[in-house]
């Protein structure tokens, strides 16, 4: 098995005629920009179904797997890890005893 650098060649042909003729030739269709149709059917949600969740606040495991995550990026960190350490040494050390 052969291995080249970049993209495959391919015989490409200039009409979808040819495709039939030419096994394993590609036809690429040029792409034209289109103008966007907004469909109110498809939208679910509109700005006054939307107004009332404006002041909602992320769930409380929301916050903590954010503050877990930020754990575990400063414990995989060379350079934070040991103030990571330090930090967790020092919270154990203030924290009640149970």
């Amino acid at each position: 098995m052969r291995l080249h650098n970049g993209e495959p060649r391919y015989l490409e042909v200039d009409s979808p005629r040819c495709l039939a003729e030419q096994p394993g030739a590609v036809y690429r269709l040029p792409l034209t920009a289109t103008a966007r149709e907004t469909d109110e059917d498809r939208n679910p949600f509109t700005a006054d179904d939307l107004l009332p969740y404006r002041t909602a606040e992320e769930p409380a495991c929301q916050r903590e797997a954010i503050e877990r995550r930020k754990v575990m990026r400063k414990a995989r960190s060379k350079k934070m890890r040991p103030i990571l350490l330090a930090d967790l040494e020092r919270r154990y050390r203030e924290s009640p005893t149970i």
